[in-house]
Parts: structure tokens; sequence; C-alpha cells
């Protein structure tokens, strides 16, 4: 039986530590197959970038202009490649 696969949708903005957590917490579920898609609402704090960048090809991370949450989601559920989704 093939695991289930789930794509994480977490939209940020100015997020910081918070976000590390959220991405540690979607990357350790154990018995699926997990993609995490961050989607940047703008941010313009330097930490939400570099806590990004350390995570390096185990999410996908795209950016955008500042256009609220519910554009951030959006976005992350178009770039979604799983059967199922799951928001944070």
């Amino acid at each position: 039986m093939n695991p289930l696969s789930i794509s994480v949708v977490i939209p940020v903005y100015n997020a910081g530590l918070p976000l590390q957590e959220a991405i540690d917490s979607a990357l350790s579920q154990v018995g699926v197959n997990v993609e995490v898609i961050v989607v940047d609402d703008g941010s313009s704090c330097s930490v939400t970038q570099s806590i990004l960048d350390s995570y390096g090809d185990r999410i996908r991370y795209f950016r955008q202009k500042n256009a609220g949450p519910a554009a951030a989601r959006n976005l992350g559920v178009q770039q979604a490649s799983h059967e199922w989704i799951a928001f944070l």
C-alpha cells in the first residue's frame, strides 16, 4: 500500500521562528509523503528568508508581493502536486 501523499501549504509574512517550528513539524510526519510549500507574502524581515534558505531543497518556496493570506494560500494550492492539501 502506498503512503498518503500530502502537500502542506504554509503562508507566511514576517513569521520568524514560528515558521521554523511549522516546517519542522510538517517534515517530521511519519507514514506519509509530505511536500512542504511555503509562500512568502512579501515579508520584510531577513529572519524569514534565512530560515527558508536553511531548508534547501527539502521545501518548495515561492515569494509574492504582499496580497494577504488568502492569496498566499491560493498560490500554494496552485503549486501543490500531491493528492491532499493541508494548511498550516
